[in-house]
């Protein structure tokens, strides 16, 4: 009992063993506390240990959306300088393709039908020309482009790539050379159509950049990798690292004006690196801003098989290209001495190919003067003289031949096949007279009445025109084609009859050699108009003669 007076409390007797158990009871409360506290304080760190874990996660969440909205944007102005790049290119052919069709839909009366006419076909081919980019671009995206592994000879390769890009850069009065780094295997195995398309592409680039200065190419094998190299040097406009790392992008050019200064899609490279890689190499660059630029094109040789034997070249001796096989029909040589007077370089070029298909080699002058000088000195069986040549005419020339007692055969080459001009030649000592475009058996005919030749069947002659010997000239010619455009272009205007005139004579005979009829009818047209005094025709015979040069520039290079 405790208490004090009247407030008191009755008090259960507990044992000692009862107030044991109720200690420890009293303990083990203590302790599930204690460890209800731990396991608090535990999932207190588990819960922030996942807010700052989500918080992490969250702010990556963030970075990622900003850098995806960042990429959404650059995607949507590279979309719409996409857009606004084809709209401009599809837009400009087809605003010239809808609005001659509609002259010619309307107005029943329209003068030069076939002038617009041929503008419509020009523009055409150029949109073909676009789609084909893309369709290229597009194949080579869905890994649907096949390239080829076929034996290629790279002194040829290189030969050909010189044949075209050369002109290009005379014409510009650029340098120009071509560069080995021995030894070279002579035989690689890749696809000779892409490789020149890489290499063409790249290298035209490269003259269409450069003002002043020089290209070069020069080639490399890479022992290690057995890879060839091709590095295209110029001392062009050059480009910036920034611009650099858009170069190789789909319709992207160094910048804005660039295709406003020199035109372009901006498929060309983008296309090319692929092709490359596809090669099983690459196209790399490095440039400087008013320095030049330097291509790098990389390429497997792909020589890996006991039949893939691989031959390497060690003397310059060896870089020249190998006779054309189509060539190999002259059954013999000719001791007869032959001189061809003539002053363009394609058409020269051209006859002495036709000769050579009966084994003769003919000594080259480039005009009357130089003619006369070589017939007085040398023991020719036979001349063939040009009639319109600069310095001293053929006219002139046969005249002074005869009269210093050369009697050799002359014979007359003219693009003026009147009975008049020939009865012209005639009287003035020519033997015969023979056509531009030359005709393989009027040639023949003469080469079997003066030389006692025997005639051969036609096979040499369709082997001829399959030669690549023959389509190097060709290209040659075509590759010229710009100049003479700016030749008649720069004339248009002026009144130098004559000089216009002679434009149109020479690019009737040299086109008709290599069967641009277009040209060749039209310069024939131009060159009677200047003859006479008919001036009301004069500008449409012009327009038709740019058109048809136009035309057929544009038509190789959708065939290249």
């Amino acid at each position: 009992r405790v208490g004090d007076g009247d407030l008191s409390i009755n008090l259960p007797a507990h044992t000692n063993d009862e107030v044991g158990v109720l200690f420890n009871d009293f303990n083990h409360m203590i302790n599930q506390i204690r460890h209800y506290q731990e396991q608090l304080e535990e999932y207190k760190h588990h819960l922030e240990d996942k807010v700052e874990s989500r918080t992490k996660a969250l702010e990556a969440m963030n970075s990622q959306l900003e850098l995806a909205i960042a990429q959404a944007e650059q995607a949507n102005q590279l979309k719409s300088r996409f857009l606004a790049n084809m709209s401009h290119e599809i837009r400009t052919p087809l605003t010239a393709i809808m609005g001659f069709t509609e002259q010619l839909l309307i107005n029943d009366k329209v003068v030069n039908d076939k002038q617009h006419l041929n503008t419509i076909l020009r523009n055409s081919k150029h949109l073909l020309e676009l789609i084909n980019n893309i369709l290229d671009l597009s194949k080579i995206e869905a890994e649907k482009l096949a390239v080829e592994q076929a034996p290629l000879n790279v002194v040829q390769l290189v030969h050909d790539i010189e044949s075209i890009i050369e002109p290009l850069a005379h014409e510009k009065q650029l340098g120009f050379s071509i560069h080995y780094e021995l030894p070279l295997p002579r035989t690689i195995y890749s696809d000779m159509t892409r490789l020149k398309q890489i290499l063409i592409n790249i290298a035209s680039n490269a003259v269409k950049f450069t003002e002043q200065g020089k290209v070069s190419i020069c080639v490399h094998y890479l022992q290690s990798k057995q890879q060839l190299e091709f590095v295209v040097k110029d001392t062009g406009i050059g480009m910036s690292e920034h611009q650099i790392e858009r170069i190789f992008k789909p319709f992207e050019q160094a910048d804005a004006t660039t295709t406003r200064r020199f035109g372009g899609t901006g498929l060309g490279l983008c296309i090319s690196k692929n092709l490359a890689q596809l090669l099983g190499g690459d196209v790399t660059l490095k440039s400087e801003i008013g320095i030049g630029s330097r291509f790098a094109i990389t390429v497997d040789c792909h020589i890996n098989e006991p039949k893939q034997s691989l031959e390497l070249l060690t003397e310059q001796a060896q870089l020249i290209p190998e006779k054309d096989p189509f060539l190999s029909f002259a059954t013999s040589s000719f001791d007869a001495n032959i001189l061809v007077a003539e002053d363009n370089p394609d058409n020269q070029l051209l006859i002495k190919l036709l000769l050579q298909t009966w084994g003769l080699e003919p000594d080259m002058a480039n005009n009357g003067a130089q003619a006369v000088e070589m017939a007085l000195v040398n023991d020719y069986q036979l001349i063939i003289m040009d009639m319109q040549m600069p310095v001293m005419g053929g006219l002139e020339a046969t005249k002074m031949l005869r009269h210093a007692a050369y009697d050799g055969p002359i014979i007359a080459l003219t693009a003026n096949v009147m009975n008049h001009d020939i009865d012209t030649y005639i009287e003035a000592g020519c033997d015969k007279a023979l056509a531009k475009p030359i005709d393989k058996d009027a040639l023949e005919n003469v080469l079997v009445s003066y030389l006692n030749l025997e005639k051969d069947n036609q096979n040499k002659w369709d082997s001829l025109l399959k030669s690549e010997k023959f389509q190097q000239i060709n290209d040659n010619y075509v590759a010229n084609l710009p100049s003479y455009l700016q030749k008649v272009n720069s004339l248009k205007a002026s009144n130098d009859a004559e000089a216009l005139r002679s434009v149109a004579h020479s690019l009737k005979g040299s086109a008709g050699c290599f069967n641009f009829d277009d040209i060749y009818h039209s310069a024939a047209l131009l060159e009677e108009n200047l003859l006479s005094n008919d001036q009301a025709q004069r500008p449409t015979l012009i327009v038709n003669l740019i058109n048809a040069i136009e035309q057929t520039i544009a038509k190789s290079k959708e065939t290249a």
